[in-house]
């Protein structure tokens, strides 16, 4: 079982999750009007290093700030899955995409090693039944970013909750040892 951290502060911090995150998948240009295709995903967990998240809010928010070298463009996060959509390889099914499925049986080793955090794409989250919320999964190889600004609105309204500092380092040592990997062809 994760625990969280239930106070809420200004700033975007590593480890919050975040409900209803809308990201932009495609636009295009029809007949003088922009289009947009976006994904709304139901929870996002903040990757960024919360050391250069907390330069960013500070220097943001500075009245004698000369340089903005410590600004942010955009956040890092990922999107975090129900783990039973996820087990059943249809997380995706709202934009087409059908995924691999696990086993439904906790203890075949495809489960038991997403569910133990044993396969380093993904990671397994488990919350108290007092959080009310389901079994999650972030598959790292969908990660994207997003603008700070954007991240700071939706965080004051669709904050679920903070990962506490040991649990989030875990997943941030998880993520970079994944994007960090020696690809094969």
């Amino acid at each position: 079982m994760i625990p969280v951290i239930n106070q809420p502060e200004l700033r975007i911090k590593q480890g919050d999750i975040i409900k209803e995150v809308e990201c932009i998948q495609d636009f295009s240009l029809e007949g003088g009007q922009v289009k947009l295709e976006t994904i709304v995903f139901p929870y996002i967990l903040v990757l960024t290093q919360d050391c250069d998240l907390t330069w960013d809010f500070d220097n943001r928010n500075r009245q004698d700030s000369s340089t903005q070298d410590k600004y942010l463009f955009s956040v890092i996060v990922v999107p975090l899955y129900n783990a039973e959509q996820f087990i059943a390889g249809e997380h995706l099914l709202e934009i087409g995409q059908r995924m691999q499925a696990f086993s439904n049986k906790p203890n075949k080793t495809d489960r038991k090693n997403l569910s133990n955090n044993e396969n380093p794409r993904y990671h397994y989250l488990n919350f108290s039944d007092d959080m009310r919320m389901p079994d999650l999964v972030a598959d790292f190889k969908h990660y994207f970013t997003l603008n700070v600004k954007k991240v700071e609105k939706i965080k004051k309204s669709n904050l679920v909750c903070s990962l506490p500092e040991l649990y989030r380092e875990l997943v941030s040592q998880r993520f970079s040892n994944y994007l960090s990997r020696i690809g094969l062809p």
